[in-house]
């Protein structure tokens, strides 16, 4: 049970985090990964997983 409520609370953050930037229209620009300046959109799953992680191979 409290696994499942972890997931929910996860799912949840993710998509008020989603839907706010969105709203706000701060999805895309400059993000530094790896030292190196690169422009990606938050809206993008790969992207976010890139964003979200900061690592990119």
């Amino acid at each position: 049970m409290m696994r499942l409520l972890k997931r929910w609370q996860h799912q949840i953050s993710n998509s008020v985090t989603l839907r706010s930037r969105k709203l706000l229209g701060i999805h895309r620009g400059y993000f530094n990964i790896n030292g190196f300046e690169m422009y990606l959109d938050y809206l993008d799953p790969i992207d976010r997983t890139i964003i979200r992680d900061g690592v990119y191979e």
